[in-house]
């Protein structure tokens, strides 16, 4: 029976979603999920730098794993053939894929797995299966996009948001040290998420987003901070759509995200289980300690990029 009156609700927001014509399901890892399901994916390849969440996603599937390389530009550095029937994860890091750049991975290998995680703003392409991640972007608590030419025939039931949305809230009037752990709690429970569609809260949020605003922003705040760090830098960077953050890859990195932490700018590890895992003199190892993904998102301005930038080589003056 349907409910009229009482109490108003959350406000529903009209506008249009980044990614349509697509499989919107609760989180990235579970987008994946659904690929192993429906593909009935048995052997993957799998990148060394990568979230622990995506091989403990295969592992809970059985699907055999192989790890290769990747080199200092973030490309895979793969010696070996990869079997027909095997799949090769490819992980577009900070967007810096072009589009002829995978078609070239996707003649070469049979099957291959595009994950856009950090690159929300790249076109999926045809016949190529590509995954998206929601919350690395915008400020949602869960959910992922998948295209893919095979739908499963799984009655999937739809997630609820409801009680993963404080640390959000939190965030939005108050520090985020006041609100870190309930946002590492929040990634603990996106971990252990079944399989659902993405939730009616989600969806919604991702209908209030200004796209087009959001993709300039983070483009221009990229662009200068490229301009000012590009002879620092190791990697060699195109400017992407939307970027996600500006890879700052340089000697003894690890050093200078601690003393930004003492500034109060918080640069992430992305990759703690890489360095957990592998010896320090692992390529992957330098990679994930000394690549500082550093914010360039639309919550900020050119002004704070000098800022963060003055304060950058004022650390790196000091030594």
């Amino acid at each position: 029976m349907k409910e009229i009156g009482g109490f108003l609700e959350w406000e529903t927001y009209e506008g249009k979603e980044l990614h349509n014509n697509c499989i919107a399901l609760n989180s990235g890892r579970n987008c994946l999920r659904y690929l192993i399901k429906t593909k009935n994916i048995k052997k993957i390849w799998l990148p060394k730098l990568l979230c622990s969440v995506i091989s403990d996603t295969c592992e809970e599937e059985n699907v055999d794993i192989t790890y290769y390389s990747v080199n200092e530009q973030l490309r895979p550095d793969i010696d070996k053939r990869i079997g027909i029937d095997e799949w090769l994860y490819l992980i577009n890091y900070y967007g810096q894929y072009e589009v002829a750049e995978i078609k070239k991975y996707a003649e070469k290998y049979n099957n291959i797995i595009v994950d856009n995680a950090q690159a929300m703003y790249d076109d999926p392409i045809s016949g190529i299966d590509t995954l998206y991640t929601c919350r690395k972007y915008f400020g949602v608590p869960d959910g992922g996009y998948l295209y893919t030419n095979r739908h499963s025939d799984i009655i999937l039931e739809q997630d609820e948001s409801y009680n993963r949305m404080e640390f959000l809230m939190g965030r939005f009037e108050k520090s985020a040290n006041e609100f870190y752990n309930d946002y590492r709690n929040n990634e603990e429970k996106i971990d252990k998420l079944p399989l659902k569609k993405m939730s009616k809260a989600t969806h919604n949020l991702l209908c209030g987003i200004n796209y087009d605003k959001v993709k300039d922003i983070r483009e221009k705040n990229f662009e200068y901070l490229h301009q000012k760090l590009c002879e620092l830098n190791k990697l060699e960077l195109r400017i992407p759509r939307g970027p996600y953050m500006y890879p700052l890859y340089i000697n003894d990195g690890h050093k200078l995200r601690l003393r930004l932490q003492k500034e109060k700018i918080f640069i992430p590890l992305l990759w703690p289980n890489v360095i957990n895992d592998l010896s320090q003199d692992n390529l992957e190892y330098m990679l994930a300690e000394n690549i500082l993904p550093l914010p360039c998102d639309h919550r900020y301005n050119i002004k704070d990029m000098q800022y963060m930038v003055d304060i950058i080589e004022k650390i790196m003056m000091e030594g």
